[in-house]
């Protein structure tokens, strides 16, 4: 993501200031910026999710009575997570740039990196980031992707997931064992 808008931003900069496509200072600048920008979104994001890997507690599968019940209570956390998770990327990442442009300054040349550009860039790794992180690393999130979308969409799975399952262990084709279907 960071070398990403790190090569947006620098094309799109350079070329506003009339340099050629594929001249030295496009080149230049395109190196610096990956430089400040992986730097910016390595530890904004790396402190972050940093403190919610360390707050974050293991779910207790064996007091779950089915697997809906689990997968509600890991929607539940995955919401009260991105309630923090969210602003805390945006804040890390505005001020923590600011941090290291200024650190940066000086030995990779003139750096700008005011508070709106902070903070917009702030609410995009929030808002993409969080994202991210509840749809990837999330037991809820992977549900959803998968068991709800992906699968259904490929016609391995009906899209009400949920009740096909429910069905299946009715009938005994599945056995439940706590919140695990087997």
């Amino acid at each position: 993501m960071g070398a990403g808008c790190a090569c947006a931003l620098a094309v799109e900069r350079q070329l506003a200031y009339g340099a050629l496509a594929l001249s030295l200072a496009v080149l230049e600048g395109l190196a610096v910026n990956m430089l400040v920008f992986g730097l910016i979104f390595g530890a904004g994001t790396g402190l972050v999710f940093g403190l919610l890997a360390a707050f974050e507690a293991p779910l207790d599968v064996a007091s779950a009575a089915d697997p809906m019940s689990l997968l509600a209570a890991n929607r539940a956390t995955v919401r009260r997570q991105l309630v923090a998770l969210v602003p805390l990327l945006v804040l890390s990442v505005a001020f923590g740039g600011g941090l290291i442009v200024a650190l940066l300054d000086g030995p990779l040349g003139v750096l700008n990196w005011d508070a709106r550009d902070g903070l917009y860039v702030g609410a995009v790794v929030g808002l993409g980031g969080g994202t991210a992180y509840a749809l990837s690393f999330t037991a809820w999130g992977r549900w959803v992707v998968r068991a709800r979308l992906w699968l259904p969409l490929t016609g391995k799975l009906p899209w009400d997931t949920a009740a096909f399952l429910d069905d299946a262990h009715r009938r005994g084709v599945l056995r439940q064992a706590g919140a695990v279907y087997q």
